[in-house]
């Protein structure tokens, strides 16, 4: 189950990315407009309950219109279990930074380590119950550095067990 929720997980960080950014111009780094074909993140479930999953998320194409990011998920032995590709036009992801930078509760500065480095991060937290309508009191966070690939994302948390908690433990540009 967790493994059918990992795109959704990612592609749910990079559109908490964009509210984020569209709060203010210089609120929330958005790197999307920098990133080229080729930058690659490898992202690591720690929700708990078992052995950690890994995906790796890649950049393979970037235009004026959409881009294209394949993701590859890693069974325990790091096995290849599945690749999808997800195409986003550029439109949608900006009308989805307008639609949820009114939901972010809180825009924080704050630092990740990945690897051996400190990374400076943007933290954004957007509160669930308003952001879908479910009513739910769930909370999401995610932290964004200008200086990691693709959309920035160093790591994501919900208070959702259902939506997988990731951190980035590689890059490469």
């Amino acid at each position: 189950m967790k493994t059918l929720m990992r795109p959704f997980a990612l592609s749910f960080a990079l559109a908490l990315l964009a509210a984020g950014a569209a709060a203010g111009a210089d609120a929330v780094p958005n790197r999307i407009a920098r990133a080229k074909a080729g930058e690659w993140v490898l992202m690591e479930d720690v929700s708990g309950g078992g052995e950690p999953e890994r995906t790796k998320a890649t950049l393979i194409r970037i235009d004026d219109e959409s881009f294209t990011v394949r993701r590859e998920h890693f069974d325990e032995n790091g096995d290849i279990v599945e690749t999808r590709e997800h195409v986003l036009l550029l439109a949608d992801y900006n009308r989805r930074m307008e639609e949820m930078a009114s939901r972010a509760k809180e825009i924080t500065e704050e630092f990740v380590i990945i690897g051996e480095k400190e990374y400076p991060v943007t933290a954004v937290r957007i509160a669930a119950d308003e952001a879908d309508g479910s009513g739910d009191a769930r909370e999401f966070k995610i932290w964004i550095s200008p200086d990691l690939p693709i959309g920035g994302v160093a790591k994501t948390w919900s208070s959702d067990a259902a939506f997988p908690s990731a951190e980035v433990i590689d890059f490469g540009f």
